[in-house]
């Protein structure tokens, strides 16, 4: 620039200040961004001819020469500058916010989300069969974004399907319809063992007209078995079409079968635990089985946070005392009671005769009042011809402050003892009215 300068200014005063004009002109060119070159760049030639400088002249050539060479230089400057990596950057702070953005979005909203199915198979991790399809179907619409999901438990000794679990995304699980489907295409998932969707059903004439009556229709049906067992059918309804693809039914058919291999180990789980009742029966008397088998229901309620009632029924004299009753009549009134509970629902014969505990598992305050309701109904009707016998009930349920089974136990005991005090009162206030009121007794 020096040399430029030198040139430009000669003795003549009056003929530098359109050089330096240029010179400054050219100085605005180099520094200006790229996308401005082009246009500065006819700005100083449309200058250059408008102070009509002679191209022949020494001091021209020379001021456009150095022009050229400076405006070159300076872009074999910045590429090179481009390519070292020199050149402006952002912050390394922003920088790190914009991968740490990139990282969650990847991470909270890909397909292949590794922590949705974590929490999926977590939830399957469970012996309790209503807690596994629970979980089942509440994953499984949440990893497919499914709106509507259903569960259809198969009866293997009617062959039909029963609506175990329905839920929804937008209100959650809702109670099912006790209702008992013979459907067809249910009857061949049965028989395939294999995943449907409803593109194979739209492009089979025969499957589209069985579809077409079925009562719950879906977009993807998943069957849950173990080798030959037949657990029930996972129906997804309602996906959107961008998420009905290979990976999402890839994604239901892999969760049906963790949850069909679950199953198949808690169904042998339960066969075992049956199975060492049964020994245990030989070896053991009853009070001391029900003390055992009470004891793993209680933790396995505490840990799971599950609800657990107990209920102890008592056939004895009015009076509260115990009743002589006949062995086949004792073996009488327990099988009625086993035939008015479920399966899961043990009974055992307690030290006094005419005394049984009851174990109800998963079961709230409400149904274990149905619960004696029935029974009492019941035992009230085997009881027939002994009239003069009682039927009373002592019971207790699972809260936050039970802390050992022998409290819940205790509890039975108390409100058992509560029954008979209270129906002493009631006897004492009939007797009181009918000696005050005669009319009563007639009545």
């Amino acid at each position: 620039m020096k040399s430029v300068l030198y040139i430009a200014i000669e003795p003549n005063p009056e003929s530098y200040v359109p050089y330096l004009l240029l010179l400054f002109y050219l100085f605005i060119l180099i520094t200006s961004e790229k996308r401005f070159r082009t246009s500065r760049l006819f700005g100083l030639l449309a200058l250059f001819f408008f102070l009509r400088l002679e191209l022949s002249s020494v001091m021209g050539a020379a001021v456009l020469f150095l022009s050229i060479f400076a405006f070159k230089k300076k872009e074999e400057e910045s590429r090179s500058a481009r390519k070292s990596g020199t050149h402006q950057q952002k912050p390394l702070v922003e920088q790190l916010k914009e991968q740490n953005e990139r990282l969650k979005k990847r991470i909270l909203f890909s397909e292949n989300d590794f922590l949705r199915l974590a929490e999926a198979v977590e939830a399957l991790l469970t012996l309790n069969p209503i807690e596994l399809f629970h979980g089942l179907t509440e994953h499984a619409a949440k990893i497919t974004a499914a709106r509507v999901a259903y569960f259809f438990q198969y009866r293997k000794g009617s062959g039909n399907f029963q609506l175990a679990v329905r839920y929804t995304a937008s209100r959650g699980f809702l109670p099912p319809r006790n209702e008992i489907l013979p459907d067809k295409l249910f009857q061949l998932l049965v028989q395939s063992r294999s995943v449907l969707t409803l593109k194979e059903i739209l492009h089979n004439e025969v499957l589209h007209r069985i579809w077409q009556k079925s009562a719950y229709k879906g977009f993807i049906y998943c069957p849950v078995v173990e080798k030959e067992d037949f657990f029930g059918i996972l129906v997804l309804d309602q996906i959107p079409l961008f998420n009905l693809n290979r990976e999402t039914v890839h994604k239901a058919r892999i969760l049906a079968q963790i949850a069909g291999k679950i199953a198949g180990i808690g169904r042998s789980h339960q066969q075992l635990i049956q199975e060492l009742k049964r020994q245990e029966a030989k070896i053991l008397p009853e009070p001391q089985q029900f003390l055992r088998a009470f004891a793993l229901e209680f933790k396995r309620a505490k840990r799971n946070r599950l609800p657990l009632c107990l209920l102890l029924v008592s056939v004895e004299q009015p009076d509260g005392s115990s009743a002589e009753l006949s062995k086949e009549l004792r073996e009488r009134l327990k099988n009625t009671c086993r035939r008015n509970l479920r399966e899961i629902d043990p009974v055992f014969s307690a030290e006094r005769p005419g005394m049984y505990w009851i174990i109800l598992p998963h079961t709230h305050f409400k149904g274990l009042a149905c619960v004696m309701e029935r029974l009492k109904l019941t035992l009230h009707l085997e009881l027939g011809s002994s009239s003069t016998l009682a039927c009373r009930f002592g019971f207790s349920f699972m809260d936050r402050r039970t802390q050992k089974p022998m409290d819940m136990i205790k509890e039975c005991k108390d409100s058992l003892h509560l029954h008979r005090v209270v129906e002493e009162m009631l006897v004492w206030k009939t007797r009181k009215d009918i000696e005050t009121n005669p009319k009563i007794s007639s009545e």
